[in-house]
């Protein structure tokens, strides 16, 4: 099954996603080391947002301090994720 999106930008490769009974768009990024989802997102899904923090940086030396959550289950294509750690942002920071 075809999960890949039409959706194109650049080179980034974006995939269809199903969380709960909403479907979606994905980025699809094969040298992250976490998901990272949207606060909205988590609450939307009916996941849970976990007590601890991380802190996570990147390539140019920033780092900040991350909410940790358990997104209950993701299905990309024919496959399915459950209980997945993820990292959780706040909804401003991806403007």
């Amino acid at each position: 099954m075809n999960c890949l999106s039409n959706i194109v930008f650049e080179n980034l490769l974006f995939v269809d996603v199903t969380v709960g009974c909403e479907t979606g768009i994905a980025l699809f990024d094969s040298g992250a080391q976490k998901t990272v989802v949207s606060e909205s997102f988590l609450k939307r899904s009916k996941s849970d947002l976990l007590e601890e923090t991380i802190t996570a940086g990147n390539n140019n030396g920033h780092s900040m301090s991350l909410n940790r959550g358990m997104l209950k289950s993701i299905k990309i294509a024919d496959k399915e994720l459950t209980n997945l750690d993820v990292l959780v942002i706040a909804d401003d920071m991806f403007i």
